[in-house]
């Protein structure tokens, strides 16, 4: 009996030694390091409308009390956001924050995620200090009107998993950045200005799930190293200066299912397996890729034309050289394709039998090229304004849309 009890005793005081560990972790009080970079963080802030930071002053403890500020077990702190957009249950809530970024944020030692997007008006250049927050994970520093060149010290952000400097007003990235980050999974660098080339090192990136670099003043080409990022899902290069091939390399981005190169000056090949895929706006001249026959998933490829400043009803590759759709030949086998709209061009030659293989095609138009020869006559469901503006041979159309094209009436049809 006096065994049990010793026994039962002994199990009780590892509970209640457990519990007092749990306790003492849970209340850990914050560190002052962490405190005291906080409120230098605060007096950078000129306007707070929103009171993101009203809970932060010196009584209160900035692991407990603090709104926006989570710490790990030992009283560090391993979270820092303060949103200017967030949504709770049902409401969204827009809010703002004038300042300049604090270099004190680099004592946050602890710090995995830091998120300050969104917050508009917070300005000035990224401390390179940050680069010393080694055990950073997601870094979100989007949507404000921060200034200067990305840190080279990001490159010592070895853990970093994600990272959105989005719509900002940056000028550079070091490339040495991209052989670095070798956990990264999602870059987001879209509306700024950036002017320097996508450098060969980006291959170094290849956990990379998604890329965004458009909208910026990205010039040369695309490097053939983008093909080593075999994890992309998304990419997005549009609204830039590049010139050049689309290398061939993408293709083999198996992975790839919405790929954006619209507004630049391409010229070249297309990837394969493609769900979304967008070239509009481009000086692109030649031929149609052979390529094109080997998007098997792409549903929506437009080739429409962009002339004198003036958009056209669709969007989509701007090919200013006479073309022939010839070269499409018998390349193209695309079962999952829906819309096939090549308006508004120069394109001559025929319309292939191939075409005819789009099984799920419900949108086709070639309108207002230089297209001759027959139609095939099995497709008497797309518009005959689907192909007004050709030298067409068409049995099958109404006479009102014979002003349209030079047509030759096949007589054995009436």
């Amino acid at each position: 009996m006096e065994a049990f009890s010793n026994t039962a005793s002994l199990f009780l005081f590892i509970f209640l030694f457990l519990s007092f560990l749990s306790s003492s972790s849970s209340n850990a009080t914050c560190n002052p390091i962490d405190r005291a970079a906080l409120l230098h963080f605060k007096s950078k802030i000129t306007h707070d409308p929103s009171n993101l930071l009203r809970t932060w002053n010196y009584s209160t403890d900035c692991c407990t009390k603090w709104e926006g500020v989570a710490c790990n077990s030992v009283g560090r702190v391993a979270n820092f956001s303060r949103p200017g957009l967030f949504s709770g249950d049902d409401f969204i809530t827009d809010a703002s924050m004038t300042g300049t970024l604090s270099s004190s944020l680099a004592n946050l030692s602890s710090l995995q995620i830091l998120n300050l997007s969104n917050l508009k008006d917070l300005s000035g250049p990224i401390p390179p200090q940050l680069g010393s927050l080694i055990n950073l994970t997601h870094l979100y520093l989007d949507s404000n009107a921060l200034t200067g060149q990305i840190p080279s010290t990001f490159q010592n952000l070895i853990h970093l998993e994600k990272l959105r400097l989005n719509s900002d007003r940056l000028l550079g990235v070091t490339p040495s950045i991209f052989q670095s980050l070798a956990s990264l999974s999602e870059l987001g660098l879209s509306r700024n200005s950036l002017s320097s080339n996508i450098p060969e090192t980006i291959g170094g990136l290849v956990p990379l799930d998604k890329l965004d670099l458009s909208a910026n003043k990205i010039i040369r080409n695309i490097p053939s190293a983008i093909g080593e990022l075999n994890k992309l899902t998304s990419l997005d290069l549009s609204n830039n200066q590049i010139t050049g091939s689309i290398p061939p390399s993408i293709g083999r981005l198996s992975k790839l299912n919405t790929l954006d190169l619209s507004q630049n000056n391409h010229i070249g090949n297309s990837p394969t397996s493609i769900a979304y895929f967008k070239i509009s706006e481009n000086s692109l001249t030649g031929g149609i890729p052979p390529s094109i026959g080997q998007l098997t998933t792409i549903q929506r490829p437009f080739v429409s034309h962009w002339v004198n400043g003036s958009q056209s009803t669709y969007r989509g590759i701007s090919w200013r050289g006479l073309l022939r759709f010839d070269d499409v030949g018998d390349r193209v086998d695309m079962d999952s394709i829906k819309h096939l709209v090549l308006s508004h061009n120069q394109i001559g030659g025929r319309i292939p039998e191939s075409v005819m293989k789009l099984k799920n095609l419900v949108q086709f138009d070639v309108s207002e090229n230089r297209l001759s020869g027959c139609v095939p006559e099995h497709i008497v469901s797309i518009p005959a304004a689907n192909f007004r503006g050709n030298q067409l041979i068409m049995g099958w159309v109404e006479p009102l849309f014979l002003l349209a094209n030079t047509l030759a009436r096949k007589i054995e049809n009436y």
